[in-house]
């Protein structure tokens, strides 16, 4: 005879499936100035704002924020930063002037030598590009130059002539998977009013230096002369790897089918 039960649990199976099996928190641990003397508002949120919209108030600032650290232990995990920033006032057409990563922090006990990746933005003609941090380095975390990033530096997408970056809403990721071969690095910032494209990179580091991240980072470099910029809600997600995901969900089905075959007294 048919369970009474079976389509509970047919149902129950299917929401769970349908939930999906991301893990996302908001970065909300407190943003921390880098360089730059430009006022941070909101800095316990994950909306921050660098600058108080005078001239050049934001210019050539840098901030960072500790998240839970996520470690890429098996293939098919991955993790991905993303947000939007409002930028405001700033130098049209400067290119990898702004910048956004994930960090290790490497045992460091300030912003210098950290490991990890961070991508920039492009403008006309100049591709965007993602960058992995040497071991050793020796600065800061989203400096670049051949003594701190290595020859994965990957060009992406040029926006094309005439079309520059410029003040605006804009949404950014950056994403690292863990595949058999490496780490997949892919990265986008892409302006809000028109859905222009400023900088698609998409690579795969076939010796990466770390699998673990626990810091988040931006520059907002000096070109830009920004006067404030509004971040909203910066977000870590990490999906885990395919074959756990599967046996959660099948063993949490399971826990609710001898729930309701076993009722309690």
């Amino acid at each position: 005879m048919k369970s009474k039960n079976a389509p509970s649990i047919l149902t129950a199976f299917a929401s769970l499936a349908l939930i999906g099996t991301s893990d996302a928190a908001l970065v909300t641990g407190t943003w921390t100035s880098a360089q730059g003397g430009g006022p941070i508002t909101n800095e316990n949120t994950a909306s921050p704002t660098v600058g108080d919209g005078t001239a050049n108030s934001a210019d050539s600032d840098a901030l960072y924020s500790a998240m839970p650290t996520i470690a890429l232990a098996n293939v098919g995990e991955k993790v991905t930063l993303s947000g939007s920033a409002n930028l405001i006032g700033i130098a049209s057409g400067q290119v990898r002037q702004f910048r956004w990563g994930l960090y290790n922090v490497n045992s460091s006990a300030d912003i210098n030598g950290w490991l990890g990746y961070f991508a920039t933005q492009g403008s006309g003609t100049t591709v965007g590009e993602a960058y992995e941090r040497k071991d050793p380095n020796t600065t800061q975390f989203f400096a670049g130059g051949t003594s701190n990033v290595s020859v994965n530096v990957t060009g992406g997408t040029a926006p094309g002539t005439g079309i520059s970056f410029a003040s605006g809403d804009y949404t950014f990721t950056l994403s690292l998977e863990r595949v058999a071969s490496g780490l997949q690095v892919e990265s986008t910032i892409t302006r809000i009013s028109d859905s222009q494209d400023f900088g698609t990179v998409s690579f795969l580091d076939t010796t990466p230096l770390t699998y673990t991240f626990d810091r988040v980072g931006f520059l907002i470099a000096g070109n830009l002369d920004a006067d404030q910029v509004q971040f909203s809600n910066i977000d870590v997600t990490l999906v885990p790897e395919p074959h756990s995901a599967v046996l959660g969900l099948i063993g949490s089905a399971l826990l609710l089918l001898r729930r309701r075959s076993h009722p309690s007294a």
